[in-house]
């Protein structure tokens, strides 16, 4: 307590695919041995530690976590530093749905989970939890899919996390000593672009669950909380941006809230990151003036630096395939 040094995060998300041929390609994972050549403080992982898809058996779960943690890029980067960690879909299965999924399934993913992570369980199993680091950083890890009513999609009604999850992040936040407040989760509070509005992606982010996002936005802003930042993945491309753009219709009141996906650690890229690469369409895929920097990559290392006493934080993507900063 009361100290404010500088705080070094590896972070990632998305380390692997549920094609065989195409994981083939990505192991053993480059950049998150990449990352453990100069250990960071702490390693944030975002969610989609292992892909799960098509395992039903606690056998099945517990041969693809065996194989995924076996990789030297995670052997090397977990002996490196210690992590804090979400979860997305694929610990469970692909674009699973809480209201719907069989529930021994769900279960016997649950009880992987945490036989595979290095991490307390709880009495509820929960996942979202905080962490304070000195005075430099609250982490607010969050559980963005367990805890999902998507049924009622487009109304009040729709939860995206419990309420005793979401007046846990706001009293966190509102608690904190820290400088630093960092929200990690597993898909983005950016409200995207119109190139990105699909009826699949509202499911999938905090912006189809409108009135959850703003309750939480709006609590942060009346509070006066300075610094929160997000930290997301999922989107398989990374990004610095505005989490509302200027203009629009909440007329500019989140519009210096930021946020930093990243990753992939080894994945797949978004198609719509493709052609941001390539020049296309930039300002419907990330506009100049909601974003200052994206990237289309499938293996990124990326690491954050902050830095109280100068009241900034560092965004460090590289490209491990192309040495590219």
């Amino acid at each position: 307590a009361g100290s404010k040094q500088q705080l070094t995060l590896a972070t990632t998300t998305c380390v692997g695919t549920s094609s065989p041929s195409e994981l083939a390609e990505l192991v053993p994972f480059v950049a998150l041995s990449e990352m453990a050549q100069e250990p960071a403080d702490l390693l944030l992982h975002v969610g989609d530690i292992v892909y799960n898809d098509g395992a039903l058996t606690a056998e099945d779960y517990a041969a693809s976590w065996g194989a995924q943690l076996s990789q030297a890029g995670y052997r090397e980067l977990l002996a490196s530093t210690s992590w804090f960690m979400s979860w997305d879909d694929h610990e469970v299965t692909d674009n699973y749905d809480p209201e719907t999924i069989d529930p021994a399934r769900f279960a016997i993913a649950q009880d992987a989970f945490f036989s595979h992570v290095a991490r307390r369980r709880d009495e509820a199993s929960r996942v979202w939890t905080s962490h304070q680091w000195g005075d430099t950083a609250t982490i607010v890890v969050t559980d963005l899919r367990s805890e999902r009513k998507p049924s009622p999609l487009g109304t009040p009604a729709a939860e995206f996390v419990s309420p005793a999850q979401l007046e846990f992040i706001k009293t966190t936040l509102a608690n904190s000593t820290a400088h630093f407040k960092i929200v990690f989760s597993s898909v983005n509070m950016t409200a995207m672009p119109g190139a990105w509005m699909t009826p699949l992606s509202l499911n999938d982010r905090w912006s189809g669950y409108a009135a959850q996002r703003t309750e939480l936005l709006q609590f942060i802003k009346d509070s006066d909380i300075k610094n929160v930042w997000f930290i997301a993945g999922d989107i398989h491309m990374g990004f610095v941006g505005r989490i509302d753009r200027p203009g629009d219709a909440d007329d500019g009141a989140f519009d210096n809230m930021w946020e930093l996906p990243v990753g992939p650690g080894a994945s797949d890229v978004n198609p719509l990151g493709l052609l941001y690469e390539d020049g296309l369409s930039i300002d419907t895929i990330l506009p100049e003036d909601q974003f200052v920097f994206g990237h289309g990559r499938s293996q990124v290392a990326t690491k954050l630096i902050l830095d109280p006493g100068t009241d900034t934080i560092r965004a460090i993507y590289t490209d491990v395939l192309t040495d590219e900063v």
